[in-house]
């Protein structure tokens, strides 16, 4: 855990250089951001798990975000009814 955290904390920068460097041409996806979104929903933490596919996708990691998001909506909304 500690060392995907790690990874997002250095993402801000990371993809900064990214943006910078005009031989990439694009922005890859972030591993980090990735796995700690499946552990987070499996572990039933929807709330963070939307957090950090809204901050990777503010930071303009590769991914499909916004697939992601409303999945978890989809979850956080059906958890509301149940409760």
């Amino acid at each position: 855990m500690k060392s995907f955290q790690r990874q997002i904390g250095l993402g801000a920068n990371v993809v900064r250089f990214f943006r910078e460097d005009k031989n990439w041409g694009f922005i890859p996806a972030h591993a980090g951001y990735r796995q700690l979104r499946i552990i987070e929903e499996k572990r039933g933490n929807w709330t963070l798990a939307r957090a950090l596919c809204k901050q990777a996708n503010t930071e303009g990691w590769a991914d499909d975000w916004d697939h992601h998001i409303g999945r978890i909506d989809k979850n956080l909304a059906a958890m509301k009814t149940l409760g």
